[in-house]
């Protein structure tokens, strides 16, 4: 072949020019790696911020991929693979992941390490730096508050290896979500596998995995009257008629799928809950309640606590409240308040179907420390024999019949009934947010599409918890269909058992109802339209509010109240009394109870709250755009505004808190201040509060409502029967 020199040098040309462009990109991405390599390195606050951003760009959900999913892929082509059916795409992952990682199960991640600090260098150089200086001063060094450049970076190195490791947690956690989704494609959401036995046996092996910490066995079943069941769940749809499906011992997860009956009311409770347990039992009573209760307990309920409860459930009304009481003779007295109104609210107290359900030996003593108290309520759900439940805290004040919940469009649509929390301005982390959405199924080119799991949406990522905010969801009444939301019940148990960074994230388990269900890739929940209310009166007198020259109304309480779209008062949280803490002398000398009495104080606090009125305050603006943006632009601009605004009561220091205990000629700048009223249990919500972000005198309006006297006089009434209720055991 003969070459011409013009066609000899376009050659040489040609690829001269590429591999000059093969080393300009790869000399700029080394330069650009290079750079934030000693971005890491350098020392400075600038630095650390730029290091913070880096570490945010890096560790963002966009950039998670299943640790297979490369080698999955090389093995078995994507677009190839979604053709085959469900339960062949199912059979063939398994088979893959046994020979990749035969041992697998789901960590609990004690021995990890996650650091929220990786997106604070400073702050973890701060603390570093005052663990230095002490361990200095303690040896006597001559020059404790010097610290060395070796020092320094030994520090950052240490920072750096936290980085690494907390990535890597992450990710494995992301890794656990992941397989947890695509279990439940193939065993939960899918067709019945119990005709395919090798599939059946997959099911079988990955239920001990997937859930390490059951025992499988069933919770025990303790009926009121002596009976006793323990190999299966009492049928509870046809008045006990109807056949029990006695468990095989192979799959808990599958037999409390395919079990579950009926609807019912569901409690996690221990013997120090036994007073607030009374009291609702009694007040559900005079609401003419037929919804079967479970009590649901790990081992710590004991029969002098069952025999109030019992006693409480199915004693004569007169053992609730006695006629020939001299206290019912004063017409003033809670005894003649409930005699008096007991035929006009149709009251008829029947017996509840009580039941007590031990878990106790559902998990494996191993894992006894993984679900603290708060978890019980997940445990609860999930061993309960109902398929509709409601599930409920000891403290708890339904206000209508339980059976208007279970009509709500809400619970009719979605089979789900979740309710707002109050709009705290309590702010999470960017990486909270950024972590839970990594959970979750993110990318239409992703294991998770592989198996017809679709991403989450702005449902979940614009909601207020993953927009910055600490509080969304409150969990006093949770209302769930069991059967249709099984995965999202079964993904609160990782989250659960994972200490960090779950535990400091959320408060309790308060938010991971909604949590589990979008990480199970289920959005189909939906929340009561407003956000928790204060519940109780409007202050009148301007000398009693905090804020005398505004037109905000304010209600102090320490109540949240959830009301509907239609203004009415579903139930309320804390018990009934106006404050459940016994600190009315230790409140005397505080605003705007110092002109009061001790004895009035104290009269006032043992009483049944007063309802009348409910505010419902301004929402929160979006303070992190969905998605979790790794810069912060919007949201410091945001944080920035509230810092030169004045001042709300529940900012100022103890010194200003005394000396100015009004706060005149302002309005409230949030709609929730906290004070330490009852053991710092008391809100105020105000309706009004100067607008965001524009300091020029507009405001922003939340909601007001006003219950009318017949409401009041039966809130009242249910008031009386709560405070009345006392324990009488036989016991």
């Amino acid at each position: 072949m003969r070459f011409s020199i013009k066609r000899l040098s376009t050659y040489i040309t040609t690829i001269f020019g590429l591999l000059f462009i093969y080393l300009f990109v790869n000399f700029s991405n080394f330069r650009i790696r290079y750079s934030d390599y000693m971005i890491h390195y350098s020392l400075t606050k600038e630095n650390f911020k730029q290091s913070d951003d880096i570490t945010r760009n890096s560790i963002h959900y966009t950039n998670y991929e299943f640790s297979l999913m490369e080698e999955f892929s090389k093995m078995h082509d994507p677009a190839t693979f979604k053709k085959n059916g469900l339960s062949e795409r199912c059979g063939v992952f398994f088979d893959f992941f046994d020979k990749k990682d035969k041992d697998w199960k789901l960590r609990t991640f004690d021995d990890a390490t996650f650091d929220k600090n990786i997106v604070h260098k400073n702050s973890y150089f701060k603390d570093e730096l005052n663990k230095l200086y002490k361990t200095k001063k303690n040896s006597a060094d001559p020059h404790p508050d010097i610290v060395t450049r070796k020092e320094n970076v030994t520090i950052n190195n240490m920072f750096l290896k936290r980085v690494r490791e907390t990535k890597i947690t992450e990710n494995l956690m992301a890794d656990s979500t992941t397989l947890l989704r695509i279990y439940g494609q193939c065993f939960i959401n899918g067709p019945n596998v119990g005709h395919n036995e090798e599939l059946q046996e997959t099911f079988n092996r990955y239920s001990r995995k997937m859930f390490p910490f059951f025992t499988n066995k069933l919770p025990v079943f303790e009926g009121i009257n002596d009976e006793i069941i323990e190999k299966s769940f009492p049928n509870m749809q046809n008045g006990y008629n109807g056949e029990n499906y006695e468990f095989d011992g192979k799959n808990v997860v599958d037999f409390i799928k395919r079990s579950s009956n009926g609807k019912g009311i569901v409690i996690s409770a221990s013997s120090s809950h036994v007073k607030d347990l009374v009291k609702l039992i009694q007040l559900l009573r005079a609401m003419n309640n037929e919804f079967p209760i479970q009590i649901v307990y790990k081992g710590d309920l004991n029969n002098r606590a069952k025999s109030n409860i019992i006693n409480a459930a199915t004693g004569e009304f007169k053992d609730i409240i006695d006629p020939k009481n001299k206290a019912s003779s004063h017409p003033e007295s809670i005894e003649a308040s409930i005699l008096n109104n007991t035929e006009k609210y149709g009251s008829k107290f029947p017996k509840q179907d009580l039941w007590f359900v031990n878990i106790r030996e559902t998990i494996k003593r191993n894992y006894k420390y993984s679900f603290p108290g708060y978890t019980n309520k997940i445990l609860a759900l999930l061993f309960t024999s109902f398929k509709e439940v409601i599930l409920m805290d000891a403290d708890t004040i339904p206000l209508v019949p339980l059976q208007d919940f279970f009509e709500t469009q809400e619970y009719k649509e979605t089979s789900t009934m979740f309710f707002k929390d109050r709009s705290l301005r309590d702010l999470n982390d960017y990486l909270e947010t950024n972590y839970f959405t990594k959970l979750c199924p993110t990318s239409v080119n992703s294991m998770d599409s592989l198996f017809d799991v679709k991403p989450i949406t702005n449902h979940t990522l614009s909601n207020p918890y993953m927009t910055g905010y600490r509080h969304y969801q409150e969990a006093g009444v949770v209302m769930i269909d069991k059967s249709k939301h099984f995965l999202g019940i079964l993904m609160m148990f990782p989250l659960a058992v994972w200490k960090e960074p779950v535990r400091s994230s959320i408060w309790g388990e308060k938010e991971m109802y909604w949590l589990g269900m979008s990480i199970a890739g289920d959005e189909n929940y939906q929340f009561n339209k407003y956000s928790a209310a204060s519940i109780g009166e409007i202050v009148t007198n301007p000398k009693h509010k905090h804020y005398p020259d505004s037109d905000a109304s304010e209600i102090c309480s320490s109540h949240p109240g959830h009301v509907d779209k239609y203004g009415r008062l579903l139930w309320i949280n804390s018990g009934f009394k106006y404050c459940k803490k016994n600190t009315h002398f230790r409140d005397r000398n505080k605003f705007p109870f110092e002109t009061f009495l001790v004895e009035e104080i104290a009269n006032l606090y043992d009483s049944p709250l007063k309802i009348k009125h409910g505010i419902v305050p301004p929402d929160l603006p979006i303070l992190r755009r969905p998605g979790s943006p790794f810069e912060l632009r919007n949201e410091n601009l945001i944080k920035d505004d509230w810092k030169e605004r004045t001042k709300d009561m529940d900012e100022l220091s103890d010194e200003e808190s005394i000396k100015h205990k009004q706060k005149e000629k302002v309005n409230p700048q949030k709609g929730w201040n906290k004070n330490s009223i009852c053991s710092s249990y008391q809100y105020c919500a105000y309706d009004i509060i100067d607008s965001h972000p524009h300091n020029d005198g507009s405001v922003e309006k939340g909601h007001k409502f006003v219950f009318d006297d017949e409401l009041v006089s039966e809130y009242d009434y249910l008031g009386s029967i709560w405070i009345n209720g006392r324990t009488k055991s036989s016991v």
